[in-house]
């Protein structure tokens, strides 16, 4: 786990502070994983309180910066007792100059073969969400795969979202997960659980999906067999709709499930989106190359949910939620590489407004 905060913060303070641990994995293929901290305040005693709304950088975690803190855990004896050595020793040999930012964002380039969705469970109007990875692996199992699977920093708060399983490989039971690899099967079920101090609102959408092996993704509600498909913005199906329901106070564990689908279905056409190119044709996008900054205006004033941008492989470079009613936006690419980008806009109606800008950075 990596601890990320907001920088702008001058304190050591635990009630001053914001911040929260990001998850990185090697994964099966040693390419690795992250999975992005939500960022928490904090009580006198450290114990996370509330959310803030912001999160950490959405960058590889392959090589930790100068200064970085880590956390290190020793595996245990299936008793609970750890074992083994109670030193860790780095080398000046470990060490390594990569420049920042060239790496990718979730995965590097050139591995065209990586198969994984990316989930973001957002809870209630944009509070706050949870970023949480499937891969899809042939040499992974159920149990817990070191390496392959990363425990969960269960730090959101009053609300939380984790995939489970019950054998950690140690025999000390259910085990937590941020980030789960499994060996990919179409009549899988995978367990998702949420933790809601308060009732509110669940919305789960697939933010990136990359190389997938299925048709589409469900949120499987064992309670009464409901199946909520959850979109991604390249869905052809629904305008991004995605699952999305209400949660009385409770743990919710082994009741829902992520499960797949491998057959088209035609889907109803639901009469209750607006116009899209009406709502569309009420933004203007300026990619300003000068300033290094995506500029958007709303003069409508339109509620805007989401804004998310694609590189043209379809791997999702930069994202915001919850950004309310302005009459103008401003997202930076500063540390995008040149080329084509796809922007896609959600509304808090559905409507969705695309733009393609080009980024010359150089």
């Amino acid at each position: 786990m990596y601890w990320d905060e907001d920088r702008t913060v001058n304190s050591h303070y635990y009630v001053d502070n914001k911040g929260g641990y990001g998850t990185w994995i090697p994964g099966p293929d040693g390419e690795g994983q992250y999975a992005v901290p939500t960022f928490m305040n904090y009580d006198n005693n450290g114990n996370a309180t509330t959310t803030t709304g912001s999160y950490g950088e959405a960058i590889a975690r392959r090589y930790a910066p100068i200064g970085q803190g880590l956390m290190l855990k020793r595996t245990g004896n299936g008793s609970g007792t750890a074992t083994g050595s109670s030193t860790a020793t780095f080398k000046n040999e470990h060490r390594v100059y990569v420049q920042e930012g060239a790496t990718s964002v979730f995965r590097n380039p050139e591995n065209n073969n990586r198969s994984l969705t990316r989930f973001h469970v957002i809870f209630d109007d944009y509070s706050h969400y949870r970023d949480m990875v499937l891969n899809y692996h042939p040499r992974t199992t159920l149990g817990f795969d070191r390496g392959g699977d990363a425990p969960h920093p269960m730090d959101g708060g009053q609300k939380e979202a984790y995939f489970t399983i019950q054998n950690d490989g140690n025999g000390q039971g259910q085990k937590n997960l941020v980030i789960q690899s499994v060996p990919f099967d179409m009549n899988m079920s995978i367990p998702i659980a949420f933790k809601m101090q308060q009732q509110g609102r669940v919305r789960i959408k697939a933010a990136e999906e990359l190389n997938v092996p299925y048709h589409r993704v469900l949120l499987l509600d064992t309670q009464d067999n409901m199946r909520y498909p959850i979109m991604g913005e390249s869905s052809s199906i629904g305008n991004g709709i995605t699952a999305q329901l209400t949660l009385p106070a409770g743990t919710y564990e082994n009741r829902f499930f992520i499960v797949f689908e491998d057959v088209p279905e035609e889907d109803p056409e639901d009469p209750g989106h607006p116009d899209t190119r009406t709502v569309a044709d009420d933004f203007d996008f300026v990619q300003d190359n000068r300033a290094k900054k995506l500029e958007v205006s709303n003069p409508e004033m339109y509620k805007v949910d989401e804004v998310n941008i694609y590189d043209m492989s379809g791997k999702l470079v930069y994202y915001a939620y919850g950004l309310g009613s302005a009459s103008r936006y401003s997202f930076p690419t500063y540390n995008f590489a040149d080329g084509v980008y796809m922007v896609r806009l959600l509304t808090e109606n559905d409507g969705v407004v695309s733009y393609k800008m080009s980024v010359m950075n150089r």
